[in-house]
């Protein structure tokens, strides 16, 4: 097979910038390699850019950072804008490669929301390959699970405010609360509040209120 100018220019551009192991190795060429997908115009120079992604070490945190920071992420999602309408065998691998390559770059919420990639992945959805609808499908599935808020958990009930608390039916569900007051002497004239400090168990979550009353003269 005949390699054109351009691809072989290519190779070698991504030789220079490349680890052993056909990776990205080195943070500060990393801007380079974005370069050179920004200027990929045919499916066998996006292929071999995108060969170089997936050979790159998954723990490359610095490496896959500024991948992030330079636009990759956009680029990719680019390339998906320009495929996704297309029926052509190789560019439909193309298609099935990014989508390799996004399932194995750890992203995080910031990367969703700030660039467009999870619209793009959403369009293969749509495509006319069943096994790209598969793919793309699963890393959606994927990306959605981080989107779902964490259930927070309540915190532990101090021992000494359990022991305050009413013996609890097991079947009842009504609101629980025990009150101490904090009393200083009536006769005193400095102190003119009366501190009520509430702990309500509702929910399985203790709560704290704390009422401050003014003494009446």
């Amino acid at each position: 097979m005949i390699r054109s100018n351009s691809f072989t220019e290519l190779q070698n551009k991504l030789t220079d910038i490349s680890g052993p192991d056909g990776g990205l190795q080195d943070p500060r060429l990393v801007s380079q390699f974005v370069q050179l997908m920004e200027s990929a115009s045919s499916t066998e120079e996006k292929s071999i850019l995108i060969q170089s992604l997936l050979e790159t070490k998954e723990n490359s945190k610095a490496v896959y950072n500024r991948f992030f920071s330079v636009g990759g992420i956009e680029t990719l999602g680019k390339w998906i804008n320009e495929l996704v309408q297309s029926s052509n065998s190789e560019e439909i691998s193309v298609l099935h490669r990014i989508l390799s390559c996004l399932n194995k770059i750890v992203v995080n919420l910031d990367i969703l929301e700030r660039t467009k990639i999870y619209k793009a992945v959403k369009s293969i959805c749509k495509h006319s390959d069943i096994n790209l609808q598969t793919k793309a499908g699963a890393l959606r599935k994927k990306w959605k699970e981080m989107k779902q808020p964490i259930e927070a958990k309540p915190n532990p009930i101090p021992s000494d405010v359990v022991a305050e608390l009413p013996a609890k039916h097991p079947r009842e569900e009504t609101l629980e609360e025990t009150e101490i007051m904090e009393n200083k002497n009536d006769n005193d004239e400095d102190y003119s509040l009366k501190r009520h400090v509430r702990y309500v168990l509702y929910n399985k979550e203790l709560k704290l209120i704390i009422i401050d009353l003014m003494k009446t003269a």
